[in-house]
């Protein structure tokens, strides 16, 4: 198993936590480039984010994994009861948004589905 170096580590093992796969024995690289070489040259198997993948040419077949694995992201600023209008919007809309995601994940995750489709 191969990983590309952005953070999504922690989220990739607590998702395969429950499964046989054994994800220590993998290694992570820093580049998606680099990840993208070494599929090409049969090395392996990779996980890599799509934002990454995005970034780079390819002709690699690709596999989803379902359901989706998600990641906590932050939002950073000097100080949020002093922000602008407009950054207190966007908070507003980001909460919003977040409850709706929220609510349609429990929805689709009542039945069971692969890891992978």
């Amino acid at each position: 198993m191969i990983f590309c170096k952005g953070g999504h580590e922690e989220a990739v093992t607590e998702a395969f936590a429950n499964t046989k796969l054994n994800l220590n024995d993998g290694i992570t690289v820093q580049s998606g480039e680099t990840l993208v070489k070494m599929m090409n040259n049969g090395l392996g198997i990779g996980i890599i984010s799509e934002f990454t993948l995005a970034t780079i040419s390819h002709e690699l077949p690709l596999k989803i994994i379902s359901p989706a694995i998600k990641r906590e992201i932050s939002l950073i600023c000097p100080s949020f009861d002093n922000a602008s209008v407009s950054v207190k919007y966007f908070v507003d809309v980001l909460k919003e948004f977040s409850a709706e995601q929220r609510d349609e994940e429990k929805a689709a995750n009542k039945g069971t589905k692969p890891l992978l489709h």
